[in-house]
């Protein structure tokens, strides 16, 4: 038509099959001197995606948006609305239309106003972000608590141009929080009553505390706790100086059985009468109104609390609630107060056992850490109280690391362990076997969360099995006069001494005495005779087998090992602890 075409989009397919977008532009000319057409083709793919991928993520916000819990409104800087959620509508009960029309500050009023500097902050580097509590008015003129959360609205170049504001219904949170308010402020001052009391474990103190916080919380004449006695199936009074208990109460159990008292017993729950008439002695009294309370402890009722009111007021509905829940308390303490003596009469009796016995015994955590341990225990592992209870049992009590998984298995599948043996460390790092038989301590849900055991230790008890064990092992194959030999040999070396003998009587009187074998110092020495009088072998001669721990040379001076041209000086040392000279006919 001899018109160009400034621009089309179109696609184009290529040589290898890709299709492109291309943006085209074309106009007539006069090439060579012929008509021709000149287009200029533009290659814009990469835009189209990066359109395409736009459009979806407003999508993809857009949805976002409009499914939020909260009210979304944008204003100017005007403070009109240009934009809100579906949500805003939903609140208000206005149609997106009709909120556009609108002023925000038409529809909130903050509980506590922020400034104007906050709400319409023109400063382009301003991140103030404010949450208030207030009201969101609706269309029909009823409002809602809402939590607003407010900050700058900015343009791509970060300048504000208007705020952005999310609101959430918090109504049904607001009047949670009244009714809380009101309880805890009911409770308050019962809380503060029963702190001081639950604190107490003697219990006329706690009665003594009990009667004057209920003093302070309503008024009545005279008041009774009575204990159940049953064995005489009868309930006794508690005696008490207090001016408010009743007159003589000491003197007049009440058989259980009978009245409304008993009706508390058998049943468990309060009782509230008004205009009563008490029997005491035999003799009416005046009009008078009461609340018999039970005390229990855990599910079981151990005496009642008994409230008297007389010519005035009847108890109230709120005052018979307010005195149960007061003497729950009242009773948790008067339990505890109860097993608090019990418990001390059985500890003192248990702690004796406990402090004076020779064995090790203890209370541990499942997380390892010891939570009591006798005297026993500390001589045996070599620390002072407050160390102990700050040890990793794992790593500080325990020579090899695999007995406490060992340990704790056996717990977890038995509940017990008896006679269980391993290799334990003392503070000085010496190791020791021991023995320990222990039981799982549960809770009430039937966790393992402690163990309590007794420890012995049979260190010594062991180097003498195995000591047996290395000398019949070494004699076993020796007959004759070798097994004699063999005898002294692995004696003495198992024994860690310096001299070893077998000898025989060599008089008919039992005077003398020849070495059959002479172990001297780590060699089969030379044979020699000498006086048994004055030795330890005159004593194994007429007691039998003998025992000298120490200072033998001071005992027996002409002992011919012990005189000083032949007496080793290790012998004479420290470094021997034990010596033993047996000796045989």
């Amino acid at each position: 038509e001899g018109t160009g075409v400034q621009v089309a989009e179109e696609k184009f397919i290529c040589v290898d099959g890709k299709t492109i977008d291309v943006e085209t532009s074309a106009m007539p000319i006069v090439w060579m001197g012929e008509m021709a057409i000149q287009v200029i083709i533009r290659d814009i793919t990469q835009r189209k995606e990066s359109e395409e991928t736009l459009r979806r993520s407003e999508i993809q916000l857009r949805t976002i948006v409009e499914g939020l819990a909260e009210a979304i409104i944008i204003t100017d800087l005007d403070d009109q609305i240009i934009y809100t959620n579906t949500r805003a509508s939903q609140l208000t009960g206005y149609t997106s239309q009709e909120l556009e029309s609108e002023l925000l500050h038409s529809l909130i009023v903050y509980e506590e106003s922020p400034s104007q500097e906050q709400i319409t902050d023109h400063n382009p580097d301003s991140r103030e972000f404010v949450v208030k509590e207030g009201k969101l008015f609706c269309k029909d003129g009823s409002s809602l608590w809402a939590e607003i959360h407010q900050s700058p609205y900015k343009d791509d170049s970060g300048q504000v141009i208007g705020k952005m504001v999310a609101v959430s219904d918090i109504s049904q949170r607001k009047e949670t929080d009244a009714v809380l308010q009101t309880l805890a402020d009911q409770r308050k001052q019962l809380i503060q009553a029963s702190q001081s009391m639950l604190m107490r474990l003697n219990l006329n103190d706690i009665i003594k505390t009990t009667l004057k916080n209920l003093r302070n919380i309503l008024s009545f004449s005279e008041c009774g706790i009575y204990w159940i006695d049953e064995i005489k199936e009868v309930l006794r009074p508690h005696e008490s100086d207090n001016t408010w208990f009743l007159p003589n109460i000491g003197e007049w159990p009440i058989p259980i059985g009978h009245g409304v008292v008993s009706e508390v017993i058998q049943s468990g729950k309060g009782k509230l009468v008004n205009h009563h008439r008490r029997e005491v002695q035999g003799l009416s009294s005046h009009d008078e109104h009461f609340i018999c309370t039970p005390l229990r402890a855990k599910d079981k009722v151990i005496g009642v609390f008994n409230v008297y009111r007389s010519d005035s007021e009847p108890f109230s509905d709120e005052e018979f609630e307010l005195i149960q829940l007061y003497i729950s308390h009242a009773s948790l303490a008067i339990h505890n107060a109860l097993l608090f003596d019990q418990l001390k009469e059985s500890e003192e009796k248990y702690r004796n056992i406990f402090e004076e016995t020779k064995d090790c015994i203890y209370i541990s955590s499942t997380e390892g850490t010891f939570v009591d341990i006798n005297p026993a225990g500390l001589l045996l592992l070599g620390y002072s109280k407050d160390e102990i209870l700050g040890i990793d049992i794992s790593k500080d009590f325990y020579a090899v690391p695999y007995d406490r998984q060992r340990f704790q298995q056996f717990m977890m599948e038995n509940g017990y362990v008896q006679d269980f043996e391993m290799i334990i460390k003392r503070k000085d790092d010496q190791k020791m076997i021991v023995s320990e038989t222990a039981t799982a301590v549960y809770d009430e849900e039937g966790r393992i969360t402690g163990y309590r055991g007794i420890i012995r230790d049979i260190t010594e008890q062991k180097r003498a099995e195995e000591l047996m064990q290395e000398i019949a092992m070494g004699i076993s194959a020796a007959t004759g006069e070798k097994f004699f030999r063999t005898l002294v040999q692995h004696m003495a070396k198992a024994l860690g001494v310096d001299y070893a003998f077998i000898s025989h009587i060599t008089s008919a009187i039992c005077e003398k005495a020849n070495t059959e074998i002479f172990w001297n110092l780590g060699a089969i020495g030379e044979s020699f005779e000498y006086e048994i009088k004055g030795t330890p072998c005159e004593q194994v001669l007429t007691q039998g087998a003998c025992l000298f721990p120490q200072g033998v040379q001071k005992k027996f001076p002409n002992q011919p090992l012990l005189k000083e041209d032949r007496k080793s000086t290790r012998l004479n040392s420290s470094h021997t602890d034990i010596s033993r000279m047996p000796s045989s006919a």
